[in-house]
């Protein structure tokens, strides 16, 4: 098996990959309902929430759903568009303006500005806008000329793999690698909104990474922070979360999206979650080494022994402190001869042992 080296990837100034902090984007995906102002809004709370991105969605409606499409499953919240895709998606578009907007406004506050891409248009756009990372959502994961379109790019792709297989995962990193590009981050994702815990299925992160090699995220529609913070603890280097501003606003992800709070736990206790995981190597870390002289036991005469005395197994007792001979080393002190008189309870040292008796 090929040695995993999980090389960290540059996002901007963000260095994205093991032991750091994770690389979080705060979905606003539809959230901002259309409303730029609104999008403004949530774009300052998800930084000040330790958001570090917020990502939207590129798309031409009448390019990525047919008008006579599915109803959406989910009505809460709605948006007055009788939950009709097309509808739906005609609404909350977002237009060639509102991405020059958008990305004006992050960076006068110091956020990236994202976009997920869903065309080839769209593709052109953000590289005009110079996005620093292209998304691609699970539903293309198995759409290999895009995902070949985007790889050319030469920028970091993350690609969700939502509805997913591992062959399929396969097939769009070779996408990549065929266009000269291995900076990619594939998400687990659960394409449910929102799923059920046991769905999450959070040890596949594990078959992805180990599988290809590469670095490995989470995308995530549950309710709540415990499945996101899961993943961080699995080592997810990327957290995508959509946000909102208020869970009961309309709209239909506003329900399983996190609002600032959430997102801020999310960002301190993943720096907590790093922080614990340190190092594979088990070794005691130097702050517990004057334990060691504390805690650990080491042989004490349990009678007085006379000088020229054997030391026999009998004759000692394994307890605290740490610093003689470990209950290990024992054996290196049987049969030898005391050089000193010992009293009861002593530790026995090196010093006091002479020749075989």
């Amino acid at each position: 098996m090929n040695k995993l080296t999980f090389k960290p990837l540059k996002i901007s100034n963000f260095e994205v990959g093991p032991n750091r902090p994770p690389f979080i984007i705060a979905e606003i995906g539809i959230n901002h309902n259309g409303d730029m102002e609104l999008a403004k809004k949530m774009i300052l709370a998800a930084k000040k929430s330790g958001a570090s991105a917020v990502k939207f969605q590129s798309w031409q409606t009448n390019k990525l759903t047919a008008k006579k499409s599915l109803k959406e499953k989910n009505n809460k919240n709605d948006l007055g568009c009788d939950n009709e895709i097309f509808e739906l998606f005609q609404k909350v578009e977002f237009k060639r303006d509102h991405h020059f907007e958008i990305n004006e406004f992050c960076k006068k506050n110091e956020i990236i500005f994202m976009s997920t891409v869903f065309d080839e248009e769209g593709l052109e756009l953000l590289e005009e806008i110079n996005v620093p990372a292209h998304k691609l959502a699970s539903m293309d994961l198995n759409y290999i000329d895009l995902i070949k379109k985007v790889a050319k790019t030469q920028k970091p792709l993350i690609i969700s793999t939502g509805m997913g297989t591992l062959g399929e995962i396969e097939k769009a990193y070779e996408a990549c690698r065929s266009e000269g590009n291995e900076k990619v981050i594939f998400l687990h994702c659960v394409s449910n909104y929102p799923p059920k815990i046991e769905d999450c299925n959070l040890l596949a992160m594990e078959t992805i990474r180990n599988t290809f090699n590469v670095l490995v995220g989470y995308s995530d529609h549950t309710i709540g922070i415990d499945v996101p913070l899961a993943a961080v603890s699995l080592g997810a280097c990327l957290i995508e979360k959509h946000f909102t501003l208020d869970k009961k606003m309309p709209g239909p992800d506003q329900a399983v999206s996190a609002d600032p709070e959430d997102l801020s736990q999310i960002s301190e206790k993943s720096k907590t979650i790093v922080t614990a995981l340190g190092s594979p190597v088990k070794k005691p870390v130097p702050a517990e080494l004057p334990m060691i002289e504390l805690s650990r036991r080491s042989a004490i005469t349990n009678q007085t022994i006379k000088k020229g005395e054997v030391f026999t197994r009998e004759k000692m007792d394994l307890k605290r402190p740490g610093n003689g001979f470990s209950p290990g080393e024992v054996k290196m002190i049987l049969g030898r001869k005391s050089t000193v008189d010992l009293e009861e309870d002593t530790l026995i040292l090196p010093e006091h042992l002479g020749e075989l008796g």
